[in-house]
């Protein structure tokens, strides 16, 4: 009993003493090798400094807006409920939960992103054909607009090569939208005359 007690005492002594040899034993393979070592890690930062150097910068430019409040004016949602005759379950069901989502939602809408393509000629800038693969690289590359969910201001980013170029994109976008909803106003206008016309 006291042997085999004796014999796995001496077991672990020398697992211990051949883990401390073999640190030991690549630390002085490091150090044999250390101009191989930092060799390849000045080579690997001067090919990253090169890539970076090379890589086109890509330019952000962001708006932010504030959409009316849900107690103010608000046209497009107002009209959403209004068709949808119940105002929660036809948020619910469109993904809406507050009228920032409405408004992001017609930020990257079709009719939005058409008129930005024809304002700054993006499809001649994305070499494309067909205004269907402009609108889609406008509005998954180049778009971003999101809602805060806690202040319910809106963001409008556009990222692009050219910082006029977003920043006239970024602004544009917010200008669109707003002649869209007064588009909106004015044909809610225009029906609820023509109602009271007819009564």
């Amino acid at each position: 009993m006291e042997l085999d007690k004796d014999t796995s005492d001496a077991s672990r002594l020398t697992s211990h003493i051949e883990d401390e040899i073999n640190l030991l034993d690549y630390l002085i393979v490091l150090l044999k090798r250390k101009k191989l070592v930092i060799g390849i890690t000045l080579g690997a930062a001067a090919i990253t400094a090169i890539i970076v150097f090379i890589m086109t910068p890509i330019y952000r430019a962001e708006t932010r807006i504030l959409p009316p409040q849900t107690g103010s004016s608000s046209i497009a949602l107002s009209m959403l409920t209004q068709m949808s005759g119940v105002p929660d379950i036809a948020s619910t069901a469109l993904g809406l939960k507050t009228p920032g989502d409405l408004y992001v939602g017609m930020v990257k809408s079709r009719t939005i992103a058409d008129r930005i393509i024809d304002r700054f000629e993006l499809m001649k800038l994305y070499d494309t054909e067909y205004r269907e693969d402009a609108r889609k690289e406008l509005l998954e590359d180049v778009l971003g607009a999101e809602t805060d969910k806690n202040s319910g201001i809106i963001t409008v980013s556009v990222d692009d090569k050219d910082p006029k170029r977003s920043a006239g994109m970024a602004n544009a976008f917010v200008e669109e939208l707003k002649n869209l909803t007064k588009g909106l106003a004015v044909t809610e206008a225009a029906q609820r005359r023509l109602f009271c016309e007819e009564q």
